[in-house]
């Protein structure tokens, strides 16, 4: 350490300075004093502590106020080496003050009472070394001392803390273990969430795909019931599969023989040319087993991927085979189902459309074998018409009648039995007959109509019928008697067009009546028309309409009865629906029959329509 002078160039005072006892001429200014400056290196800090220590003790420095310092100079030495140190004095009336600089930095300040009542700082710097140096190693041990005690609470400190920083390092491993369990938690939890929610989204497409399926199913099953034709029902089968679940199709159906036939091959032939009749052995192996089968890939073609064959059974009766090729893939599953359901489905309609022709080919016998010849000769000329209806069974309970009796008497009838099918047609056979046995021996058509009145509520009680009933005799005196039937239509020689009406109730209701009939005397060139409500009904009109246009009809009609009744029909049946069956009897009397004379005919119920 390099030691500067202790004494400022200024000395200890300026000049003018008063001593202890003398009376100021003036205030006394405050005088400055450089007593010690040190160029402290990094092995000095101990010994400018040492003479710090040195001259505050001899100044008269507080022991607490040499400790500051010496503390505060060790501190700051310990950061700013190399550096110099200054130790000043400052003076003025009353108080002496040290002032202990870093550099530029004061660092400590002090007053110094023992220093104050010497007029001569380097004197009392000089005074009393040996005592000095014991009050000096007094100051350092304490400072030593204060630094032991420093360095231990820090040390004690720094313990603590480092025991907080284990805790708290281990506080954030547990938590930062805690963190991992919970992110590996949410990971489950999110995985779980995500296959629930896959589940739910395979959930919710399955359900759609499965009302996909319902819903074609009963589309399926609407257009296919909505057929009464088998070859009907087999084309919108091979449709209804091509393309959506099938490359092609082909129905093979059972015919009364045990033989196969191929109907509805779309999309091209699958197992046999366009021109074989025979079925394929897979077709013979369904309909033998009963069960569907399958034709793997390379056994057909090379193009093919797979043949499936599935048995048409309604009723535990085989109908046929439906055979069906995929689009562009092996079935799967829930195609072998859905190809089944519409199998299953198609068997139900074709059954129903077998059943249905079959009853239809029956009634249609029955009704052409009840429909007699309509008799020729002198003093008659008949035409009749019978048109089934153009949907169900296309049989009803529709009829008419004309024959001669050997007295001579035309006998004209014509006859509806409510309802259709093979129970109508039965029915409306059995009337004809009593009707046409009765007429034979009964001379009064309302005679007649009381019979079949008590025979129908005999026979079926469930049943009614309408009908009208003629008798011409030789002289053309007509007698006439209606049950609840449509009135017919006489057109006299002059073009004249007359309703008859004699209105009685349906032929088996649960009534006691009997019924009587009218007379009139028909001319020469006279024409009668019978008809049933076919002809004239319309949903959108009422029946009287329709009379009057059938009475229009028949007034213009020209020609012959045939060429009349194709007339009559051409426009009346022109808008028609042809929902009822349709009957008609043109009956015209030629100058042999016609009662004599042109006079007016007798008094009837006859009323002439306008």
């Amino acid at each position: 350490m390099n030691e500067d002078p202790v004494i400022s160039p200024s000395g200890f005072g300026p000049a003018g300075a008063t001593r202890p006892g003398q009376v100021p001429d003036a205030p006394r200014a405050p005088e400055e004093w450089t007593l010690s400056r040190w160029r402290v290196t990094r092995v000095g800090a101990a010994q400018a502590c040492a003479e710090v220590a040195v001259s505050l003790t001899r100044l008269g420095a507080a022991a607490e106020d040499r400790a500051h310092a010496v503390a505060a100079l060790w501190d700051t030495l310990r950061s700013r080496l190399p550096t110099s140190v200054t130790f000043s004095l400052t003076s003025d009336e009353h108080d002496l003050t040290g002032v202990l600089a870093v550099g530029e930095e004061i660092i400590a300040t002090m007053r110094l009472a023992g220093a104050a009542a010497s007029p001569d700082p380097a004197r009392v710097l000089a005074d009393g070394q040996p005592q000095v140096r014991a009050e000096v190693t007094a100051v350092l041990l304490d400072v030593i001392a204060g630094q032991d005690t420093a360095l231990d609470h820090h040390r004690r400190e720094l313990e603590r803390t480092d025991r907080g920083l284990l805790a708290l390092h281990a506080e954030l491993a547990d938590q930062a273990e805690q963190l991992a369990l919970s992110g590996q938690r949410q990971q489950e939890l999110l995985a779980t969430e995500q296959a629930a929610r896959a589940g739910a989204e395979a959930a919710r497409e399955a359900a759609e795909a499965a009302r996909a399926r319902l819903a074609f199913l009963s589309h399926v099953g609407a257009v296919l019931g909505a057929s009464l034709d088998h070859r009907q029902v087999v084309s919108r089968l091979s449709t209804l599969l091509v393309p959506r679940y099938a490359g092609t199709a082909e129905v093979w159906l059972a015919d009364d023989h045990g033989g196969l036939a191929r109907h509805g091959a779309t999309g091209g032939a699958l197992l046999a040319p366009a021109g074989e009749t025979a079925p394929p052995d897979i077709v013979r192996r369904v309909l033998q087993k009963r069960r569907t089968q399958q034709l793997p890939a390379g056994l057909v073609s090379p193009d093919q991927i797979t043949v499936l064959a599935v048995p048409l059974v309604s009723l535990g009766t085989v109908l046929g085979v439906l055979v069906v090729t995929p689009p562009s893939r092996a079935f799967a599953h829930d195609d072998v189902i859905i190809v089944s359901e519409v199998a299953g489905r198609a068997a139900a309609a074709l059954a129903n459309a077998l059943r249905f022709e079959q009853e239809r080919e029956v009634a249609e016998r029955l009704q052409h074998a009840m429909l007699t010849e309509l008799p020729v000769g002198p003093g008659v000329d008949c035409s009749a018409r019978y048109l089934p209806a153009v949907t169900g069974l296309n049989v009803g309970g529709d009829w008419y009648d004309a024959f001669c009796r050997p007295d001579g008497t035309l006998i004209l009838a014509v006859g509806d039995v409510a309802g259709h099918g093979l129970a109508a047609a039965a029915l409306m056979g059995q009337l004809r007959t009593a009707m046409r046995a009765y007429a034979m021996d009964v001379p009064e058509p309302g005679e007649v109509l009381t019979r079949l009145h008590a025979l129908i509520r005999h026979i079926d009680p469930d049943h009614c019928a309408t009908a009208i009933l003629a008798m011409v005799s030789p002289d053309g005196q007509m007698s006439i008697a209606t049950a609840g039937h449509p009135p017919p239509l006489l057109r006299e020689p002059d073009g004249a067009v007359r309703r008859i009406e004699y209105l009685g109730p349906m032929l088996g209701l649960p009534i006691d009546h009997s019924y009587t009939a009218s007379t009139l005397t028909l001319r020469t060139g006279s024409m009668l028309l019978f008809y049933t409500d076919g002809l004239i009904e319309r949903r959108d009109a009422i029946i009287d309409v329709g009379i009057d246009q059938l009475a229009a009809a028949f007034r213009v009609a020209p020609g012959s009865v045939d060429q009349v009744a194709d007339g009559v029909c051409e426009v009346m049946l022109r808008d028609s629906s042809r929902e009822d069956d349709t009957c008609l009897l043109v009956c015209e009397l030629t100058s042999d029959r016609a009662g004599a004379g042109d006079g007016p005919p007798a008094p009837t119920r006859a009323e002439p329509l306008s």
